[in-house]
């Protein structure tokens, strides 16, 4: 939700340099002025959305990656277990059967 939020506070931010205020023709220095300190602004909070936008994105990547690390182990312990009990019962098996054709 708050991520949606930061969207849309971008979006708005867009509308700041094209705004009726900032295309009414004026002399070129003041014009310019006004528009280099608004452009400055804008990005200024622009990349402080995208940045604060980008550090959930960095810690749902650390959540989603831990999980899948995770996930990994234990998929190769599976592998492991899985093949000594395999190898485990058939020693068994063999042990057992071999026993009872001795008998």
């Amino acid at each position: 939700m708050q991520e949606w939020a930061l969207w849309k506070r971008i979006w708005r931010s867009f509308s700041v340099l094209t705004h009726k205020k900032y295309s009414v023709k004026r002399n070129r220095s003041n014009r310019h002025k006004e528009t280099s300190e608004t452009l400055i602004k804008w990005a200024s909070e622009v990349f402080c959305l995208l940045f604060k936008l980008g550090v959930s994105f960095v810690a749902l990547n650390y959540i989603s990656l831990s999980f899948m690390q995770i996930h990994t182990v234990f998929y190769f312990n599976y592998i492991i277990y899985s093949g000594l009990l395999i190898f485990c019962c058939q020693n068994v098996a063999t042990f057992l059967l071999y026993q009872r054709f001795q008998n």
